[in-house]
């Protein structure tokens, strides 16, 4: 993905904009708009001449422009965390767009529901948890699947990144899934209507090819192998795991026999936690299992992995 030099004027503009007051900057914006003799549908601000270009702000569902900002800032702030190498060459428009593009169709579904203007749809709500579920149904609806607690992980690190200190309350699984699946307290009706494969069931085995290839950078013919074992794996637990929690633990797993240096933090489990996941795996009898392993194993490890 190539930068856009407009763009990238507009987001200096941006974290400028983002820095001052908010309503000290609507109304430089209010007066900037009304004092100003310019030719009609001629912009001068680059920032809103970006957004107006891009998302069509006379549009009467648009979010605001400083919405569209935090938007655009906190999805970045999430993928540069995921890529930290790509931070300065490339520029996520195509995460940002289509995030933004959902958050402006739930607010109007919601408005709907609640019979309410769209302008007070999402009150109450906090914003960078549904930017975050937004973005983890994206990817799912384009087939690209995270283990939920590697995902809120990076969704924190973004925060740490993100200049919304009023937001930067860390989002847990309990916080998250609660605004996916309560349809009161949450936006569960709308992201269903929009994003349906958001609540389909994904297998361990589909919760690894994207950690572990395109994040952690292991060897494609290591990331088959992973799934292949968390595909057997899975048997190993009670229905009540979390396919997630048989993902990590395949992937740590990996990574522990293959020497592959990597932040056990961005797993999302505490260490025992992952530990445990990962001995009841290398503990198992079953023949396809142990085969794997010792493709696998280049330490020829005991069965405890520290």
């Amino acid at each position: 993905m190539n930068n856009n030099v407009n763009m990238n004027e507009a987001w200096a503009f941006l974290e400028q904009k983002l820095k001052e007051n908010q309503k000290a900057s609507a109304q430089k914006l209010s007066n900037s708009s009304s004092g100003s003799k310019k030719a009609p549908g001629k912009e001068t601000d680059p920032f809103n001449s970006y957004l107006n270009a891009r998302y069509g702000l006379n549009n009467m569902h648009a979010p605001p422009a400083e919405e569209e900002a935090k938007i655009a800032k906190y999805v970045k702030d999430v993928y540069f965390s995921m890529f930290p190498e790509k931070d300065g060459e490339v520029y996520p428009i195509n995460w940002i767009d289509p995030v933004r593009h959902a958050f402006k169709q739930i607010r109007k579904e919601r408005a709907k529901l609640l019979k309410t203007k769209e302008q007070n749809s999402m009150k109450g709500l906090k914003m960078h948890v549904i930017i975050g579920v937004i973005l983890r149904c994206l990817l799912y609806k384009e087939n690209i699947h995270l283990p939920l607690p590697i995902f809120i992980w990076y969704l924190n690190e973004g925060l740490k990144r993100s200049l919304l200190k009023k937001e930067r309350q860390p989002v847990t699984i309990e916080l998250f899934e609660r605004y996916r699946l309560d349809a009161k307290k949450g936006i569960r009706t709308s992201v269903k209507k929009l994003m349906p494969q958001c609540y389909a069931d994904v297998p361990a085995e589909n919760l690894i090819q994207f950690t572990m290839f395109s994040i952690m950078r292991f060897d494609r013919q290591v990331v088959q192998k992973t799934r292949q074992l968390a595909r057997e794996a899975t048997q190993l637990f009670p229905d009540s795991t979390s396919p997630s929690t048989i993902a990590i633990g395949c992937m740590y797993m990996v990574a522990q026999l293959t020497d592959k240096k990597v932040n056990i933090k961005q797993f999302g489990l505490t260490k025992q936690k992952l530990i445990s996941t990962a001995n009841v795996i290398l503990g198992s009898q079953t023949l396809r299992i142990q085969n794997i392993i010792r493709n696998l194993d280049k330490r020829k490890s005991a069965s405890i992995l520290i």
